[in-house]
């Protein structure tokens, strides 16, 4: 059996009274670096938790509060389905509870902070499988705490996903060793969460290794039995996440996502491998104005890094490195696994990774191939771990050691010749620094070569010394000497000492009250149907050559200038829906809106501030948010902090989102009737654009009345008018057309037509009528239903293998008895 345990003669530490403090010491180390949540008052705030994450988290708090489940989202871009986006993550069954039941700062701290420790854990439990305690506890520290892993928490649907990778393959060696249908199901319930957490660059990644592993540690090409339980039980964990990603492939095939052609966007730069070994080699975004940061900016495709820190710490890597030289079968597999996921991450950078989108066209539609890193880190720590416990035995073989060995002071002499290199005769390090700056296009090729040959010096001086070190323990460690126990006792340490000296400092707080509700939201009337305008944020950041942005960021007392930053980020309410404001045009962060609105975006951004209004307007728009010059004869209601140059303006105090017309005009396709909307020519007052003919009127015709659209229920699923018509005409209203809402006039069923593009609108006859507007998605229902057949398959599963087990143990008793 591939899991035989293997007597070990260095196990003072492994006796059944003291087996957990391995585990629970690895867990205690990775909570170091999010120890920031151990607060009542402050809340984790980087990038995408306040860009989006945050938002969406205060959304499910309210909705559910509010006895709604929200599969519709009213809030961003006239309202978009909640139960497409696996951002809001309201199938994710291990941190719905979190979300929900605890206090809102501690629900959302808890529910950022805890992927790490779960990692830690996760990786123990498998490592422990194949290792003894003390090196299974040294790679779940190495995965936990690696910059891969703890960068991931500003994206909570990756950092849940990257959490559960290690227990799927913890549940397949269960699967190997026992052969038990509710190890199956282990598996299946493993890869559903990952699933679920809403990343699929990380799941499908797994699930590839999964079934390699499978076939090749696992021996499942000799083993059918086990390759087909692993399979199926594989198939069956994503088929119990249908109730979310059947929604979200068929979102995708109809947005722009589904026309993506390979992105190259968020991959790694190979010249940034020195990141690997060398914390901010090339800036540390927490402590400069990205402006400065010449370097970041180019080998990160123009932006900021998307993770924090990449350093996976020089003492893990020598480590692994052994055993990944060592060519023994289980090794060389996860040795092989770390390097196609370093390549793959690289993108287009090298052949492999466009190779691959082209033979697997669905590739194309997953972004930012960075991501892959967060998978090598489980291979680097595995290996780090195997190391770790050849040591323990005595065991290690010889020709790896002494090639890590060498290649190590190797790497030391480098970096301490080009110290002295540069310290002697610095004229050539410069230029063929600016050579290597103008290699990877960084903007401004002199200062950044001045700016690297500066910080190159002390950062070169520290990796000399932890690899000098680092090779000294591990010669030691890995000899017969009387010290190796000492030297592997420092090495262990080291290694967890340097992780999160490097990596704890990626994961700031900031006070609950600078990203508290803005104040100029309580200028807004209560239970307000209208919708807000803010400029400037079209594409996820404040982009200062709109012409409705912010030119600067004021100064904001007692706030760092990281802080400032996301407190402008939520004062600007990136993402409306936790704050329950209405706007017409958003920022699709994961791309799965509809065509229409990425149409409407790129014709909007380009549109002068007349048309802007314009269009705005006939999309239901009250409020406007706009730096000077200011609407004409419109007096200001707020300033926004730290961007007070942004002031709000109820431009269009008239204007309602539902509303009745008399006729419907009909023209050409939806692109059509978008433009009509920035176009002075067409009076919306006069009809309805649609571009087929209207279907027969809906309702009993009553006495004619005055023409009026009153809200009787504005919720999320549900939206209820009370129409009144003076004769045949148009109810319109200004949400978005989605053919899974359906429409009942008086109780009957009524058919929907799109109106002006983008939005709604219903046919009715003269009189009073209600009208009832309810969201059924289809495909959500189909991916629910494919949820439970799939549960319902493997509690089936479960109980008869459970009776066939029973019945020769009733016989052995019956036999005896």
């Amino acid at each position: 059996m591939p899991f035989a345990h293997v007597t070990r003669p260095f196990t003072p530490s492994t006796a059944p009274n003291r087996a957990w403090r391995w585990g629970l010491l690895a867990v205690a180390i990775s909570l170091v670096p999010v120890s920031n949540a151990f607060t009542l008052s402050r809340v984790f705030y980087v990038r995408d938790l306040t860009l989006a994450f945050r938002s969406r988290f205060l959304f499910l708090r309210h909705s559910v509060s509010s006895g709604s489940w929200p599969l519709w989202d009213p809030y961003p871009a006239n309202g978009q389905p909640a139960v497409n986006d696996a951002l809001y993550q309201l199938f994710h069954f291990p941190s719905l509870a979190i979300r929900l039941l605890l206090p809102d700062v501690v629900a959302f701290n808890t529910w950022i902070a805890l992927p790490v420790p779960l990692a830690a854990l996760g990786a123990y439990l498998y490592l422990r499988r194949h290792v003894a305690r003390p090196a299974a506890a040294f790679g779940a520290v190495a995965f936990a705490v690696a910059g891969p892993t703890v960068s991931t928490t500003n994206f909570p649907n990756l950092s849940w996903s990257v959490a559960c990778v290690p227990l799927v393959f913890w549940a397949l060696d269960r699967l190997a060793e026992r052969r038990r249908a509710v190890d199956a199901a282990l598996i299946a319930v493993t890869i559903s969460a990952q699933a679920l957490a809403g990343e699929p660059v990380t799941l499908a990644a797994t699930v590839a290794i999964a079934a390699a592993y499978v076939a090749w540690p696992l021996r499942g090409l000799r083993d059918r039995r086990l390759l087909f339980t692993a399979a199926a039980a594989m198939v069956l964990g994503v088929l119990l996440a249908s109730i979310q990603y059947v929604p979200l492939a068929a979102a995708g095939r109809a947005s722009v996502r589904g026309m993506m052609e390979a992105d190259d966007f968020w991959a790694f730069h190979p010249i940034a491998l020195l990141e690997l070994v060398t914390p901010h080699f090339f800036g540390d975004y927490f402590n400069s104005n990205l402006s400065e940061l010449t370097w970041m900016v180019a080998l990160n495709s123009g932006r900021e890094p998307f993770y924090y820190t990449m350093y996976m710490g020089v003492p893990v890597l020598l480590t692994a490195a052994v055993a990944a030289f060592s060519g023994r079968p289980r090794t060389t597999f996860w040795a092989i696994v770390v390097l196609a996921c370093v390549l793959a991450s690289m993108g287009s950078h090298t052949p492999l990774y466009p190779a691959l989108q082209w033979a697997i066209p669905g590739l194309r539609a997953f972004r930012f191939p960075v991501k892959y890193l967060s998978i090598a880190a489980i291979g680097v720590s595995t290996l780090a771990a195997f190391t770790v416990d050849w040591m323990m035995n005595g065991s290690v073989p010889a020709r790896p050691r002494r090639l890590v060995i060498a290649l190590a002071l190797g790497l030391a002499g480098l970096a301490y010749g080009f110290i002295a290199w540069q310290l002697l005769a610095p004229r050539i390090p410069i230029y063929l620094t600016f050579l290597l700056a103008r290699l990877a296009h960084v903007r401004s090729p002199i200062q950044a070569a001045e700016f690297l040959v500066y910080r190159a010096r002390p950062l070169l001086t520290v990796l000399f010394l932890k690899v000098f070190c680092a090779a000294f323990l591990l010669a030691i460690a890995s000899s017969a000497r009387r010290e190796r126990r000492l030297a592997l006792g420092v090495l262990w340490a080291f290694g967890a000492v340097d992780l999160l000296a490097a990596n704890s400092s990626v994961n700031p707080t900031m006070p609950l009250s600078l990203l508290d509700r803005p104040a100029w939201l309580s200028r807004l009337p209560q239970d307000m149907h209208e919708r807000v305008y803010v400029g400037g944020r079209l594409d996820g950041y404040v982009q200062v050559t709109d012409l409705d942005a912010p030119k600067y960021i004021a100064e904001i007392p007692g706030t760092t200038a990281m802080e400032q930053r996301f407190v402008t980020v939520n004062e600007m309410a990136f993402y409306p829906s936790g704050w329950q404001i209405r706007e017409a045009l958003s920022y699709d962060l994961p791309l799965l809106w509809p065509i229409t609105h990425t149409k409407t975006i790129n014709r909007f951004r380009g549109a002068p501030r007349e048309d802007r209004m314009r269009f705005l307007e006939r999309a239901g728009t009250r409020y406007f948010i706009l730096p000077a010059p200011a609407p004409p004869g419109v007096p200001p209601l707020a300033s926004l902090r730290g961007v007070e140059q942004l002031k709000l303006y109820e431009a269009r105090p008239n204007v309602r989102r539902a509303f009745i017309v008399a006729d419907a005009l009909i023209g050409g396709e939806t692109d059509w009737a978008i433009e009509g909307l920035f176009q002075p020519r067409f009076d919306p007052s006069a009809g309805v654009l649609v571009s087929e003919p209207p279907p027969p009127a809906a309702g009993a015709p009553g006495p004619g009345v005055r023409a009026s659209a009153e809200f009787i229920e504005d919720g999320l699923n549900r939206v209820v008018i009370r129409a009144g018509l003076p004769s045949d005409g148009y109810l319109t209203l200004l949400d978005s057309y989605d053919p899974d809402w359906h429409v009942d006039v008086d109780g009957a069923p009524a058919p929907m037509m799109r109106a002006d593009g983008l939005f709604r609108a219903v046919h009715l006859t003269s009189g009073q009528h209600t009208v009832t507007f309810t969201y059924r998605p289809r495909t959500f229902y189909t991916g629910a239903a494919m949820t439970a057949a799939a549960a319902l398959t493997l509690a089936l599963w479960c109980a008869l293998d459970a009776r066939r087990r029973r019945a020769p143990v009733a016989d052995l008793h019956a036999a005896t008895g």
